[in-house]
């Protein structure tokens, strides 16, 4: 079904990074995976492919032939040990041009586009048996055709279904337990792109128009039923970028459509990634995740997509930093609480006189994403990473993660590293001026008491929040007794949390006082008596906790916990 209606969700992008600089919001590699030897120009990590615990690499060698040994070698394979890959075998060249295919990898398949004879292109499939990867079958269509186009990927695979996209036709074929045969073939109606199934729908990209489809789009089939009937075609709301749609990514409710070039921003080469979701057969276009700006216009967002559950990555290989060198990276989206978000961003690394294309292939295998980077230093190279359980990237394994990502969902807190906010800073100290934002989101303070409360904010990100504060009676400044300052760049003690949260929340009850040894006499000792009565801390001393340590600065992981138990 066609639909008009799209929300864009804009993030911006504006770090930078080179080798020895490290990037706000940047995650380094668990693991990188390099091609043997030290010959330049086979784009080894030009295709990435995981299934299982296995992980398929492949290049596309665009020179002269490679002097021995490399004039043999298409694709690695490599499987899971633990937390790292390591390559089992090496599948080899038979024919001419087999190091320009494209192949795609599932459970015990491999199957290969390669070119048999002048510009004649079959399927060959490979079979693991035994730990080892034999070849199984050559799939050779009746006529001498090209599958795909040289934009996006013409080939898929799901458990026994096997989908290859030839200039205007889309063929499937089914495993019978014996062979693989040909179940439906049909006409598109216009040249094709890439090709993507799940266990129930089957997506090419039709590049041109032709009365045959009614228009360029993405046509979906239904494939429980018997024979390929398309059941939708998917309409961007900007069919103008089309022609650059090269990437699709399918699963059971929802469709992603990768352009290379969005002609609803400003600069042309910036991308988009299309997102349709399927209610009752029925598609509709809901957002298009998006790069707000780059460094550059060719930013390339869009040239590969993947996607597992609610969590996209989205290869840049144009990506720019701000040094003005080319380094490509990835992003990745995840849907919390019903909206996309960012929650990653994997830029590449500067190599002099080469130019960087990390994000050429993307793929999420389980909690791995793996990033592709054909280009680096004149190899190539693949990048691991593991991709985070939450809103944010630097709060895994934390005792404070669960509040955070509640802090999150709750529109408290937004990160620690904007533009791209992928951070929290879990470790951090809060300073006053972060208090006062925190606490007007979760309280829903409006009144600003006419603003200019204090002299020492103006025009700082905290001073609309600090004069809120200050009208709800939550802070009385920190220049006593004119009180006329907010310090807001000082960090936020123990004790000074305690007070504000009494004060926000009206905590009476002190629980007969004296509830801690180390605060008798302290300025806060009474707010933090309420405190503790309200349970909302536990103390500073575990298991003991007799002891509050009112004058410790207090970490943004503690203020989460803080603010969740006092909120819920």
């Amino acid at each position: 079904m066609r639909s008009k209606r799209v929300v864009v969700f804009a993030f911006v992008v504006g770090v930078s990074f080179v080798s020895a600089v490290s990037v706000a919001g940047a995650t380094d590699p668990d693991q990188v995976l390099l091609p043997d030897g030290d010959y330049l120009g086979d784009n080894f990590g030009r295709i990435v492919a995981p299934s299982n615990g296995t992980l398929v690499v492949g290049f596309r060698h665009e020179g002269p032939p490679a002097p021995a040994p490399f004039d043999n070698e298409f694709v690695h394979i490599y499987e899971k040990s633990g937390d790292e890959w390591v390559e089992v075998q090496q599948l080899v060249e038979p024919y001419p041009g087999f190091a320009a295919a494209t192949f795609v990898v599932d459970g015990e398949w491999i199957a290969i586009i390669d070119e048999i004879e002048g510009s004649c292109d079959a399927v060959r499939l490979f079979r693991r048996v035994g730990g080892t990867w034999s070849e199984f079958q050559t799939l050779v269509p009746d006529e001498c055709i090209e599958f795909g186009q040289k934009d996006g990927d013409p080939i898929a695979l799901r458990a026994d279904r096997l989908a290859v996209a030839s200039r205007s036709s889309l063929n499937l074929y089914e495993f019978d337990g014996s062979t693989w045969q040909l179940r439906d073939s049909v006409l598109t109606g216009g040249e094709t792109g890439a090709v993507a199934l799940s266990n129930r729908w089957l997506g090419v990209v039709v590049l041109d128009d032709s009365p045959m489809n009614g228009g360029i789009g993405v046509l979906v089939y239904d494939l429980t039923t018997d024979m390929l009937t398309d059941s939708a075609l998917l309409s961007l709301s900007n069919e103008e970028i089309l022609p650059v749609c090269r990437e699709l990514a399918v699963d059971d409710s929802r469709i992603l459509v990768g352009c290379t070039e969005n002609f609803q921003e400003a600069a042309l080469g910036h991308g988009a990634v299309f997102v349709f979701e399927q209610s009752n057969g029925n598609w509709t276009e809901t957002t298009a995740l998006t790069p707000s700006n780059g460094f550059g216009d060719f930013v390339l967002f869009g040239n590969s997509v993947a996607m597992a559950g609610d969590r996209v990555l989205v290869g840049a290989p144009g990506w720019v930093n701000g040094l003005d060198q080319q380094v490509g990276a990835a992003y990745l989206f995840s849907l919390i609480d019903g909206e996309w978000a960012h929650t990653g961003f994997y830029p590449g690394e500067w190599v002099p006189g080469v130019l960087g294309r990390q994000g050429v292939s993307v793929a999420i295998d389980g909690d791995q994403l793996i990033v592709g980077d054909p280009w680096y230093a004149r190899h190539g190279r693949v990048l691991i990473y593991d991709s985070p359980s939450g809103r944010f990237s630097d709060d895994e394994g934390s005792i404070f993660e669960n509040a955070i990502n509640w802090l999150a969902s709750e529109g408290i807190t937004r990160g620690c590293n904007p533009p791209l906010n992928t951070e929290f800073c879990t470790n951090d100290f809060v300073t006053r001026g972060e208090m006062a934002v925190f606490l007007v989101r979760a309280m829903g303070y409006t009144d600003n008491g006419g603003g200019n409360l204090f002299i020492d904010d103006d025009g700082l990100f905290y001073e609309n929040a600090a004069d809120r504060l200050f009208t709800a009676g939550v802070t009385q400044g920190c220049n006593p007794p004119v009180n006329n300052k907010y310090c807001g760049e000082r960090n936020v003690t123990r004790g000074e949390m305690a007070a504000f949260l009494v004060r926000a929340m009206g905590y009476t009850d002190n629980g007969g006082g004296n509830l801690f040894v180390d605060d008798d006499g302290h300025l806060f000792e009474n707010a933090i008596d309420k405190l503790g009565a309200a349970k909302v801390t536990l103390g500073c001393n575990p298991p003991v906790n007799d002891k509050f340590c009112p004058n410790d600065f207090v970490t943004r992981g503690q203020m989460a916990a803080f603010l969740k138990r006092a909120l819920t």
